[in-house]
């Protein structure tokens, strides 16, 4: 690898990990029904919607749908609810809906915004 390729390279990799960060530390969150994946230790994938970026490393998720955020807002706080976690914060509007939840040694954040025609999805994993 030449020395350019190689600054390409690492420029495009943190690129792409500032990208994820600022996605998961951002404000929103993402409808339909919470019940067919709320078993513990699960946060159910909204429906419809595509995979934008996963970073298992980081426990950070980032979907993109045509729904609305206030469809997919509710969503996940039902789905939070189902799944056991303890709602710390929560916060919704047309433009965006965003909760912090924990459970026994797990902390999630659900952030969804809007995205074009339709919603982002964010969904970081983290330890307590």
């Amino acid at each position: 690898m030449t020395w350019t390729s190689w600054k390409i390279t690492r420029a495009l990799w943190a690129s792409a990990m500032v990208g994820a960060l600022l996605l998961a530390l951002s404000l929103a969150a993402c409808g339909g029904s919470a019940s067919s994946a709320t078993t513990r230790g699960e946060i159910p994938q909204y429906q419809p919607s595509k995979v934008v970026l996963k970073i298992k490393l980081l426990g950070t998720t980032v979907l993109k749908s045509p729904d609305s955020v206030s469809r997919i807002g509710d969503f996940y706080k039902e789905a939070l609810a189902k799944g056991g976690w303890e709602l710390r914060s929560s916060s919704s509007s047309r433009y965006h809906a965003s909760f912090t939840a924990r459970r026994t040694g797990e902390g999630v954040s659900v952030s969804v915004y809007p995205r074009g025609s339709g919603s982002g999805i964010s969904i970081s994993r983290h330890a307590e």
